[in-house]
């Protein structure tokens, strides 16, 4: 469900950060320069109001199509996966699904990879270390 709470804003460094890795390694085909560099621009509309980081860039009536997915560590190493939409080919919504609990923050950036194929099989546990981004 969405809020206006907080918003309209300018897209934050760290979900700036995530957008662009998550289009860097969960597209099947690079991303365009021009898909890239329109994630700076980018205006959160919505943000989630659940308690989770998720965002919407455009009315939810406007969420359109996944356009990249992956999985990611959120800081204290517990696993979210992600997916990013996109309408009229502008991005349009940052989507957060929690494997642990009800962790749907947004990941470190470095941690973010593609799904593997196996990625719904595995049974996934938070790690305590920062850099324990492994299964």
């Amino acid at each position: 469900m969405a809020s206006t709470y907080g918003a309209p804003r300018l897209i934050s460094l760290h979900e700036f950060a995530v957008v662009q890795r998550l289009l860097q390694v969960g597209m099947d085909k690079p991303p365009s320069r021009w898909l890239l560099d329109s994630v700076g621009l980018l205006i959160v509309e919505y943000e989630c109001d659940c308690g989770c980081d998720a965002v919407f860039f455009k009315h939810q009536s406007l969420m359109g199509r996944p356009i990249a997915s992956g999985y990611g560590f959120i800081e204290w190493g517990c696993p979210v996966e992600l997916v990013l939409w996109a309408y009229e080919g502008e991005v349009s919504y940052l989507e957060l699904e929690p494997k642990m609990g009800n962790l749907a923050h947004l990941p470190v950036p470095e941690s973010i990879r593609a799904l593997p194929n196996d990625f719904y099989n595995v049974s996934w546990q938070c790690r305590a270390r920062r850099k324990s981004w492994r299964r």
